[in-house]
């Protein structure tokens, strides 16, 4: 990753210490008049909470499933991180949450919610076309370097691109178009709990539960307003890669949206939104191997743990 790029994330991702629930309706005016049923029926990858003045959750017990993940993760003798989270009363689950590790393609997600955060103030026009340049194309990830020096195509296509396909040409195609913050803060994390580190060979690290307040961002509309958050998760839904997380969730009906990176040299990662009906739940999984199978293994069984005692839970 080049110090321009890194600089660019790195400013994105401040170290704060507040939360983003007070912001949950922020962009929502105050003439709209929508039912519930009616904001869930358009948005239907956010967090329903936020269209509802008094949520009532319900409480379930998750220390079997705790106990499930931590026994896991010692009989695999698993080093890494690993964050759990029920969405309808934000009950966690952490092993080893707080260690951090190589977030590599993780990373592409935050470049894509600056470069539509910067839409909505006007200055960057989505739909506008861009021309690949040489020194984007990138042949370690992703075939759009295919195309060349000189292909066409615009700034939401290259975004739908890096998600999906996790591509490093459309990344930076993206990062290159990300226009100067007006401030430090104007970042989609100026107001989360988010821990970033660069290493001595440039690549960033992160946590699990990090990593996971991003996630949290994209799902309540924190940052990114509601039309941009669906679809920006819709992207992540309809990523190519589905033998890690979505390999545990038995329903291929259900939507995920997720987010998978990849560092050969020490990280596997896959990190989303499970969206059973009610019962939506997202999980990070990052664990410490350079041996790519046994990473896509370990984290489908971790991911069908989680998806079997969710699934179960009663009505």
């Amino acid at each position: 990753m080049s110090n321009k790029l890194f600089v660019l994330i790195g400013t994105m991702l401040l170290v704060t210490t507040g939360f983003f629930v007070g912001k949950m309706g922020g962009n929502q005016t105050a003439n709209e008049v929508v039912t519930v049923a009616d904001n869930r029926s358009r948005y239907p990858l956010l967090a329903t909470r936020i269209f509802i003045d008094e949520p009532n959750d319900s409480l379930v017990n998750f220390a079997p499933l705790r106990t499930q993940l931590d026994s896991y993760a010692e009989a695999n003798k698993i080093a890494g991180s690993i964050y759990f989270e029920y969405l309808p009363t934000g009950t966690p689950i952490r092993v080893g949450a707080d260690n951090q590790l190589v977030a590599a393609s993780l990373m592409k997600l935050p470049a894509a919610m600056a470069l539509y955060s910067a839409s909505e103030k006007g200055k960057v026009d989505l739909d506008s076309t861009i021309e690949l340049k040489k020194e984007w194309l990138d042949s370690a990830y992703g075939e759009l370097y295919k195309k060349g020096a000189g292909h066409k195509l615009t700034l939401r296509e290259a975004t739908e691109i890096m998600l999906t396909r996790s591509d490093n040409t459309a990344l930076k195609a993206v990062a290159a178009n990300i226009p100067e913050a007006d401030d430090a803060n104007d970042n989609p994390f100026s107001s989360l709990d988010v821990d970033i580190v660069q290493n001595p060979d440039l690549t960033l690290s992160v946590s699990a539960r990090s990593y996971a307040s991003i996630l949290k961002c994209l799902y309540f509309a924190c940052y990114n307003n509601k039309s941009n958050s669906q679809e920006l998760l819709g992207y992540l839904d309809a990523s190519r890669f589905d033998n890690r997380l979505a390999a545990g969730v038995e329903d291929k009906s259900i939507a995920i949206a997720h987010k998978v990176g990849n560092y050969t040299q020490d990280t596997q990662s896959d990190c989303g939104i499970v969206y059973i009906p009610e019962r939506n739940y997202m999980l990070c999984m990052m664990i410490k191997t350079t041996d790519t199978p046994e990473g896509d293994k370990i984290l489908a069984e971790i991911s069908g743990l989680v998806y079997d005692y969710v699934a179960s839970l009663p009505d």
